[in-house]
């Protein structure tokens, strides 16, 4: 497992620069901007984008054959991509979540009512819901097969992730009704979503773990 993720940590020193300056960027410019929460739910999509772009790097260098021959499990390869697509998601929540507090934006520019914690572990939890549903997608059939799958899946969850945002952030939103009227507390929308996508990731795992092992290289 340590091997596998040193491996990817220099795929990323090699080829990741340009996404970590578009990520910075985004960040810095959804914190000064009324779009605000577009640019928090689009930080989770591109969260999720590293480990593709990982993975892409991978099949053209014809890494998949060549782990087929070396002495790893196939769990060991499935695990150590959702954890690496967990750190990233987290990285970039983190990034947006600070982005935020450092405008100012949860006092005097954007109106909403969580905390810096709380924009963290939502963005964190709603990119773990989208990483549980790219990954047995890449792991059956591949990035560059899988291209068009995860294309329409972007473009649903980009419009399902602004919903939710807004929803939940926004001033005027059903989110801050339920939250000024007590109907449900902070720590029980966290607490819930958190258990809710432990069990999606558990069971995208156990999938992706099954799709890998079908897979022809």
């Amino acid at each position: 497992m340590k091997g596998l993720m040193r491996k990817d940590w220099y795929i990323f020193l090699k080829y990741g620069k340009l996404f970590t300056l578009f990520v910075a960027a985004y960040a810095l410019i959804g914190a000064f901007t009324k779009n605000a929460l577009f640019f928090a739910a689009f930080s989770v999509i591109m969260g999720s984008m590293l480990v593709k772009m990982v993975m892409a790097y991978e099949e053209q260098d014809r890494w998949d054959c060549l782990a087929a021959c070396l002495p790893l499990k196939p769990e060991q390869i499935v695990w150590e991509k959702y954890l690496l697509s967990l750190l990233s998601t987290g990285a970039i929540a983190l990034l947006t979540a600070v982005s935020f507090w450092c405008a100012g934006i949860f006092s005097s520019g954007q109106d909403t009512f969580l905390s810096p914690l709380s924009i963290f572990l939502l963005l964190f939890l709603l990119g773990g819901l989208l990483i549980s549903l790219e990954l047995p997608i890449i792991f059956r059939f591949g990035v560059s097969r899988g291209r068009l799958f995860l294309t329409l899946m972007m473009m649903l969850a980009a419009g399902v992730l602004s919903a939710v945002m807004v929803g939940l952030m926004s001033s005027d939103g059903p989110g801050r009704v339920l939250f000024e009227r007590g109907v449900i507390p902070a720590g029980v929308l966290m607490a819930g979503a958190a258990a809710v996508t432990a069990v999606v990731l558990a069971i995208s795992v156990r999938i992706s773990v099954a799709a890998y092992k079908k897979r022809e290289f």
